[in-house]
């Protein structure tokens, strides 16, 4: 997946320094011939680090860890708030606003990516990564 892996606006929910809790989001794209999962997520700046994915039972959210999510061949995982996303836990050191948080993708055929996630506030968007 290396080369084949691109990933878009990744970026960390910013929240008071008590919230021991984190949500980080992106895109990501598998622009590959063959579907792949994303199957783990690290960050030296957290304890543990999960794939969640938001489920509504009536009418109520929860969030479901997973242990991957595909994505398949041409195909995008959007990580966003209210659906699939990364929940950090427990911070090693103040996560500030403005600053970045260092992640380790992992693919199912073995592959890494790293990335830099902004950290920042709920409706803070890139122009071109508004609401739709």
């Amino acid at each position: 997946a290396g080369e084949a892996i691109r990933v878009e606006d990744p970026w960390v929910r910013a929240a008071p320094p008590s919230v021991h809790v984190r949500a980080a989001y992106m895109g990501i794209e598998n622009k590959g011939s063959s579907a792949v999962s994303l199957t783990g997520i690290q960050s030296p700046d957290f304890a543990k680090v999960e794939l969640h994915e938001t489920v509504m039972t009536d009418d109520m959210a929860t969030m479901v860890p997973r242990d991957s999510l595909p994505i398949d061949a041409g195909g995008k995982l959007e990580l966003k708030p209210g659906g699939n996303h990364i929940m950090l836990i427990d911070p090693k050191k103040p996560v500030t606003e403005g600053g970045t948080i260092p992640l380790t993708l992992t693919f199912s055929d073995g592959s890494r990516v790293d990335v830099q996630a902004a950290v920042r506030k709920a409706g803070e968007m890139n122009d071109h990564h508004g609401m739709h």
